[in-house]
């Protein structure tokens, strides 16, 4: 496995603790139960960023891939979340499902910087010169 899927996953849940501190700060409020995933998602996302990073830097591959372009992947995803976030603001956070549709677009961006960052994935068919059907 490339070191790039996984610096990229580490970079974009770094870059999402920060979106959602940036959404705690804007439009939080501590006296309300349903803002709490917005302080709670941080302290998780933290911690398991920065041990996918430096697992993945450390890791002995003789593929590393491109790191950069792992990290470079996650900070855009985590930015297109961040958009996200800020666009639908305290009124709709507080509308059940309560930031249902911001955890799936979390999920589907991970699995995209992922998979983007995966051995054999569009690598090995990329370098293949297409032939016609015999």
């Amino acid at each position: 496995m490339k070191a790039e899927g996984p610096v990229g996953l580490g970079a974009f849940l770094l870059g999402l603790a920060a979106a959602f501190v940036l959404a705690i700060i804007t439009f939080g409020n501590f006296s309300n139960d349903r803002f709490a995933a917005l302080l709670v998602t941080p302290v998780l996302a933290v911690p398991v960023g920065g041990a996918l990073v430096a697992a993945s830097l450390v890791m002995r591959s003789s593929s590393r891939g491109r790191p950069l372009m792992g990290v470079v992947r996650g900070v855009v995803a985590a930015g297109l979340v961040a958009v996200w976030l800020m666009a639908r603001g305290a009124a709709d956070w507080l509308q059940a499902p309560y930031a249902f549709d911001v955890y799936l677009l979390i999920a589907v961006a991970g699995a995209t910087v992922l998979v983007l960052g995966v051995d054999g994935w569009g690598g090995r068919w990329a370098s293949t010169p297409m032939r016609p059907p015999s």
